[in-house]
């Protein structure tokens, strides 16, 4: 059964970024707890300060407040705010690093592994034959009521897609024309906002 009510947040301050998973949506913007935030940002910058980002990310247009003492980041929009598309990538499970299988084996078996999960800002790339591939960011259009990525329905070609970035964390070189034409024509006109 799709889930398209689960959400992801990306923080950003100059060059690092995160992905949590918001507490609470409101609706003029969302809440991250910043005990998770800490989790992954050490994960993925073990050498580095927490609260040096943090500082960073205060000054953000998109923070409306960081609480230490609630431990809550609270925005003001829905700026970095990504949206479950319910499609999966062809990702299979042998695929994932060692860490993604441990973590998915904490509460789940391998056998039940259907791929990453889409979500909106993410750039995927499409095989569409042994060496020539379609990249495009995935977003929400209001016009078409549905998920794409460039022209086409994401759960297009889902069983040739593999999700190889975000607009948030990086991408391919060989993607920079479908993330610039993303920026630059869909998120200028709001297709792509959330």
């Amino acid at each position: 059964m799709q889930n398209n009510f689960k959400f992801r947040a990306a923080l950003k301050a100059g060059n690092r970024s995160i992905i949590v998973i918001p507490e609470q949506i409101f609706q003029t913007g969302y809440m991250v707890d910043l005990n998770s935030a800490e989790r992954e940002f050490e994960k993925k910058y073990p050498s580095e300060c927490f609260w040096d980002f943090i500082e960073e990310i205060k000054k953000q247009p998109y923070i409306q407040e960081i609480s230490a003492d609630c431990d809550l980041i609270i925005t003001c929009d829905f700026t970095n705010l990504m949206q479950s598309t319910g499609v999966y990538d062809s990702t299979k499970f042998k695929e994932l690093s060692a860490m993604q299988q441990e973590e998915w084996l904490k509460n789940n078996k391998a056998e039940d592994w259907h791929g990453i999960e889409i979500f909106t800002g993410d750039v995927t790339q499409i095989k569409y034959r042994k060496e020539h591939y379609s990249y495009g960011v995935v977003y929400y259009s209001e016009n078409a009521a549905g998920f794409y990525r460039g022209g086409t329905s994401v759960g297009s070609y889902t069983k040739q897609t593999k999700i190889v970035g975000n607009i948030y964390e990086g991408w391919p070189d060989a993607a920079n024309y479908d993330v610039e034409f993303y920026f630059r024509d869909i998120a200028r006109d709001g297709e792509g906002n959330d």
